[in-house]
């Protein structure tokens, strides 16, 4: 063997090595990263006290399931969440664009059917009842609803809030509408849309009886309450509906009043 052979394979070894090496160093661990600082120490400084958003949680039992014995408790709720005033009152129901979503997934897969049939019905089959009203479909509702350049009377914009399935917002406007306004609705929606205010759930008696009415929250209480005893008491003597809740609904509402009346001229009485 040459010495010049020798030399070849050498400097062949070396750089081979050596190119071992600079891959080893390229596929090495990357160096550590200290984590960024919590996001909220650093809007803390830059937003005063007083402009940040306030957010309250609230969770309740389905009270439509449960046989609530005394309505003292959620009165005193009521009250409490009353003197904290909010300004938004978002509920546990999927939203418009996701059922809407959900309709076209639901043609495919099971597990998107499943959930559309069990937790959309309601917002189904008012929004239904809507667009065969109005004549248009889902999309064509809540983009008329988006539209800054059109003002939509009381009544079309409750059933265009329907028709987008946007329930609570369109039962908040219908608890609202004047007697004329409501003759705009058909009368097979509008006594659906009555039924379901009617119900004793959480959502009726906690969120939107603190929604219905512009003035004093816990005066809005009472004025939804006492209208719902009112309405439900009628209809059971008019004979324009029956069933073995109707009276006991009309009974809690009743005593959901007169509590609500208690707090409301505590509210309003001297204080110490």
């Amino acid at each position: 063997m040459s010495l010049a052979f020798l030399v070849c394979r050498l400097r062949f070894t070396r750089t081979l090595i050596l190119a071992l090496g600079a891959c080893t160093l390229g596929f090495s661990a990357p160096p550590k990263i200290k984590p960024t600082r919590d996001p909220l120490a650093i809007l803390h400084p830059q937003i005063p006290a007083a402009d940040r958003t306030q957010v309250m949680v609230l969770g309740t039992l389905h009270l439509a399931r449960e046989k609530v014995a005394s309505s003292a408790p959620l009165t005193s709720l009521l009250a409490r969440l009353a003197t904290w005033k909010p300004d938004l009152i978002a509920v546990e129901v999927l939203p418009g664009d996701r059922i809407h979503e959900l309709e076209l997934r639901g043609q495919a897969t099971l597990m998107h059917k499943e959930v559309l049939e069990g937790f959309t019905g309601q917002q189904r089959k008012t929004g239904e009842l809507a667009r065969g009203q109005l004549g248009i479909d889902a999309v064509q509702a809540a983009q008329e609803l988006l539209d800054p350049t059109k003002s939509q009377p009381p009544a079309r914009r409750v059933l265009l809030q329907l028709a987008s399935y946007d329930l609570m917002n369109a039962l908040l406007g219908w608890s609202r509408l004047q007697p004329e306004g409501r003759k705009a609705i058909p009368g097979t929606l509008g006594e659906l849309l009555d039924r379901i205010l009617a119900r004793p759930d959480e959502t009726n008696l906690i969120a939107l009886a603190l929604a219905c009415w512009p003035g004093p929250p816990l005066l809005g209480m009472l004025l939804y309450s006492a209208a719902i005893t009112l309405y439900l008491a009628w209809l059971g003597w008019s004979g324009g509906a029956s069933g073995i809740l109707l009276w006991p609904a009309v009974l809690l509402h009743l005593v959901l009043t007169v509590l609500l009346a208690r707090a409301c001229v505590r509210d309003t009485g001297p204080r110490r």
